[in-house]
């Protein structure tokens, strides 16, 4: 299931998906850098259309979590075969 709807993401959306190296919900400001260093605005974009892919969801201001159970282990263990790697951390 996981893998059908990871297919579908922009390359910028699975940056956004670094967030799997946090242990818990992610900070907005981490993702932000790890996706370049781009404005709240851009990432805001990528955190709205995620959200409505139901894959993350807003726990509280300026905090996100995975919304599918198990993606972040998935992603943490097969980061790669995502495009998602070091170099996205």
């Amino acid at each position: 299931m996981h893998e059908t709807a990871l297919a579908d993401l922009s390359d910028l959306d699975r940056t956004f998906l670094a967030m799997s190296v946090d242990d818990g919900p992610a900070q907005m400001a981490d993702v932000r850098r790890r996706m370049g260093d781009v404005t709240p605005q851009h990432a805001n974009t990528y955190r709205r259309r995620l959200m409505a892919a139901g894959m993350i969801r807003q726990v509280s201001h300026g905090k996100v979590a995975f919304a599918l159970p198990y993606l972040r282990d998935l992603l943490r263990e097969h980061g790669a075969v995502y495009s998602i790697g070091p170099d996205d951390y």
